[in-house]
């Protein structure tokens, strides 16, 4: 959420950019490391209302740690209160990062009513019939939404592009688009990314249509209340690969260097996903959760690059121009 709503680079975090008014000018840059912080290590895959409720145990935590007082009747007693006044400042400092990014986050999440912009995301992604006349019309209401931004809006257009491939709604979306002043650039990211991930260039069943199994459980996932809420639906297609790798099952002809000889009768223990072009924390989180599942075997998630849509966009118009030029999606905001 954070490297998708603010952006992280070389684990810092830059809210320079933000326009909340009134921060603490040293409130402004962040180191965020789970090895060095641990209520970021604790927290950094939780969703946003997990995040509010533990944030609020950690400052009353805090609060409690500042103001206990220590009662003073020796040397030893006056040593305990120096060595802990570090640890206190040291809270206090991580406390007041933390609550400055999660008010930041909530005011994103606020004003671009990302809420409902991430349900029917979900919706979209998740569902495994076909419910396109569903979709258009809760398309259509974000697009006329004037507090939801135009990236928020041309994401949510190529969302329902990559899962309703060639529908003849997709042309009116653009046309809405272009009429929020969308450059034409930006434009052509919706055939430019169903070019690079659609139906003709992809072996998976994205979507879980296709396979009766995937949909079957898919709905009994859902049936059974495995989701947490309907705004976690969505999962990373790596589950499922590493779900194959577990069983043995990936296709030969999707990776035609796998041997699973060289296993002989037993299933491999520890393996590495490495994506060409760049992983996500998404990914990164249903690698971490399958690894604390106790099924015995371990993951480790690489990548050339950690992507957020930003910048996976920009990629894609780079892949459209075939150059290397473009470094960021240009798109008004407004």
């Amino acid at each position: 959420m954070l490297h998708e709503l603010l952006g992280i680079k070389n684990n810092r975090l830059d809210l320079r950019k933000g326009k909340a008014s009134g921060r603490d000018p040293t409130e402004e840059e962040f180191v965020l490391s789970c090895n060095q912080d641990e209520f970021y290590e604790a927290n950094m895959f939780e969703d946003f209302g997990t995040l509010a409720t533990n944030m609020k145990e950690y400052l009353e935590e805090a609060n409690r740690k500042r103001t206990s007082s220590i009662k003073i009747e020796s040397l030893n007693d006056m040593q305990r209160v120096l060595d802990s006044m570090p640890e206190i400042k040291k809270l206090s400092g991580n406390v007041s990062k933390h609550v400055a990014l999660t008010c930041e986050v909530s005011r994103l999440i606020e004003e671009g009513e990302l809420m409902d912009l991430s349900l029917v995301e979900q919706e979209i992604a998740c569902s495994t019939r076909d419910n396109r006349i569903e979709h258009f019309r809760k398309v259509m209401e974000v697009l006329q939404n004037q507090r939801v931004s135009n990236l928020q809006k041309l994401k949510l257009v190529i969302i329902y592009a990559l899962r309703y491939e060639n529908d003849d709604k997709i042309p009116i979306f653009i046309d809405k688009l272009k009429a929020l002043e969308v450059s034409p650039e930006n434009l052509g990211l919706i055939s430019q990314v169903c070019q690079f991930a659609g139906k003709n260039s992809r072996t998976s069943d994205l979507f879980a249509t296709k396979d009766i199994l995937a949909m079957a459980s898919s709905m009994l996932s859902r049936a059974m209340k495995d989701v947490p809420n309907v705004y976690t639906q969505h999962k990373p297609f790596v589950s499922t690969l590493i779900e194959h790798i577990r069983q043995q099952k990936l296709r030969e002809t999707d990776y035609p260097y796998t041997n699973w000889r060289n296993f002989r009768d037993s299933r491999p223990v520890d393996f590495i996903v490495f994506i060409l072009g760049g992983a996500t924390y998404e990914e990164a989180k249903e690698i971490n959760f399958l690894n604390r599942s106790g099924s015995g075997t371990v993951a480790f998630l690489g990548g050339s690059f950690i992507h957020n849509s930003r910048t996976f966009l920009a990629e894609m118009s780079k892949f459209g121009k075939e150059t290397r030029e473009s470094t960021d999606v240009k798109i008004k905001m407004e």
